[in-house]
């Protein structure tokens, strides 16, 4: 009965999404919101209706795996209770995580920049549909400052849980907006996107009712408020729907390697490649830290296990949803994976490091240091014994967060399955698409940007002084296509003008008389210990107005 039902699905699913694919056809050639849209979703067409199908397909396997996640014994030692602090821990970690994402980028310098470079990224483009005059706000300078310091009150409140009901979704809303005015100019980078899946799930819990100032409030006007150290069902699944949130995109992490380029991922060569690259972009743009270099001509054994060893990690990330013990190894070794990402590859995941702090339970470790001092200052003789407040007892199972938690997981593998790159959901398929580059030919290309100033000197172009927001090489995709085609250059023209034009600008520094850009490749199987890094191939010299 189930597998008939659930083909009857797959079928009307199939033909609604032809039928309106046919009728997006007819309507994307209009020149209005709805022809607009229409061609947003064809040219999502495939994706979107796979993503259908997926989770037709997935009504068939539903029972067995809710009927796994309602048994006690799956609430009780995979799930777990939590208090109402733990939830509000949480909350207060990803809100200063995001807060501090936010501090670190300037916003209103995007003004600065060239509107031909926008490409609207996910569902960013369905604000430059909307009639609110979305491309005025881009241009505006003050306008985008103050929608940052918007941003960043939004988030601090997060974090002390004031108002944390319209709060958090508010904040959420800000940053997705923020984070894709940023990617509109630059590129998909994933830098963020974590700790806004969390807050998004965590818009749906009760999480102002412990580390808040809400709870402060309402105890303070004499509302009932959940005793502090009474652990929860409610609480629980909170949580569990949290870590869910991070486990699947690591695990689409890993399933994208292996989806794209198969164990072919885990050639030497491929390594080499995903080292190298942002290695030496980033040393280009100033940075020092140049410890891939060292790893060009390492054993290609040592090559092959590491990257073996980040494929299990990924992979098997997915434990920590149904293993205790696994949630206190796997956290940690990822928090150690990510330090070596910033060793080899010179990029600081900072809040994926600081993310895996909430798998673990800082508050037993409060309690067992509290116990450790009060058994150190106990009294001789007798003294009355206190309760604990949150008895050894069954969990039991919350039905609704448990639905939750399953409409989260199935979310998130029904995107990875479905490779769909709507921004803010990803598949998260980071160095993946090289493959000929790295593996046939062991090559690796990067630009190199030199400005030449009127008083005869030269040296690399600060691009991220002069315009802020083109920090950590989100300027390479406005130049990329200088040597590639007249689009491309065309569009870099606009952009190095717009460096020119701001650099110049600044009285206390020299006067820019061109900017340079050089792009280098380097066969590094060849010629491993170039101390060039590569042979200069090509150049493009843009002079000052």
């Amino acid at each position: 009965m189930r597998i008939a039902a659930t083909l009857l699905l797959l079928c009307g699913w199939l033909a609604l999404a032809h039928w309106l694919r046919a009728l997006s056809g007819e309507q994307a050639a209009a020149d209005d919101l709805l022809g607009r849209v229409s061609w947003i979703y064809l040219k999502h067409w495939p994706n979107i209706t796979w993503l259908g199908a997926f989770w037709c397909l997935a009504f068939w396997g539903l029972g067995p795996l809710w009927r796994a996640m309602q048994s006690p014994r799956f609430s009780d030692r995979v799930v777990g209770a939590a208090t109402p602090g733990a939830l509000g821990a949480i909350r207060a970690l990803t809100c200063g995580i995001l807060l501090l994402m936010v501090l670190r980028e300037d916003l209103a310098s995007t003004a600065l920049l060239p509107r031909s470079m926008i490409n609207p990224l996910g569902f960013m483009e369905l604000l430059h549909l909307l009639p609110i005059r979305f491309a005025a706000f881009l241009a505006n300078e003050t306008a985008l400052w103050a929608f940052q310091r918007l941003t960043e009150v939004l988030l601090a409140l997060g974090v002390l849980g004031l108002g944390t009901r319209a709060v958090l979704p508010a904040a959420a809303i800000c940053y997705f907006v923020l984070g894709g005015i940023f990617r509109g100019y630059s590129f998909m980078y994933h830098g963020g996107l974590f700790p806004l899946y969390v807050l998004a799930v965590l818009t749906c819990t009760r999480c102002g009712q412990g580390w808040a100032l809400d709870r402060v409030w309402r105890k303070a006007r004499g509302k009932p408020v959940p005793p502090a150290q009474l652990s929860t069902a409610y609480f629980g699944w909170a949580r569990y729907a949290v870590w869910a949130a991070i486990a699947l995109p690591y695990m689409a992490a890993s399933g994208s390697k292996l989806l794209q380029m198969g164990f072919d991922w885990a050639a030497a060569d491929n390594m080499r490649w995903v080292m190298l690259r942002p290695t030496l972009e980033l040393v280009a743009a100033g940075h020092d830290f140049d410890a891939a270099l060292w790893m060009v001509s390492a054993p290609d054994a040592l090559l092959v296990l590491l990257a073996v060893f980040v494929l299990a990690l990924q992979l098997s990330f997915g434990l920590v949803l149904v293993s205790r013990r696994a949630r206190l190894i796997l956290p940690a070794a990822t928090i150690g994976f990510h330090l070596g990402v910033l060793v080899l590859m010179n990029i600081l995941f900072i809040d994926l490091i600081l993310l895996h702090l909430m798998f673990y339970d800082w508050g037993s470790l409060r309690r067992w240091l509290a116990g450790r001092r009060g058994a150190a200052e106990k009294p001789k003789g007798k003294v009355a014994s206190i309760p604990d407040a949150a008895p050894d007892r069954p969990v039991g199972t919350h039905r609704r967060g448990a639905l939750a938690a399953l409409a989260i997981m199935l979310f998130l593998a029904s995107w990875w399955a479905t490779q769909i790159n709507l921004y803010p959901l990803t598949p998260v398929a980071m160095f993946t698409a090289q493959r000929g580059e790295a593996l046939d030919a062991g090559l690796v290309s990067h630009l190199r940007a030199i400005a030449h100033y009127e008083d005869g000197s030269s040296g690399r172009a600060p691009f991220e002084r002069w315009i802020k927001a083109m920090r950590a090489g989100r300027w390479r995709p406005a130049v990329d296509g200088i040597f590639r085609d007249a689009a491309g250059l065309a569009k870099g023209k606009q952009f190095l003008d717009a460096m020119i034009r701001v650099a110049n600008a600044n009285a206390n520094e020299p006067r820019l008389s061109s900017l340079e850009l050089q792009l280098w490749q380097w066969k590094f199987r060849e010629d491993p210990h170039n101390p060039q890094q590569g042979v200069l191939t090509d150049r493009y010299i843009h002079l000052a107005n």
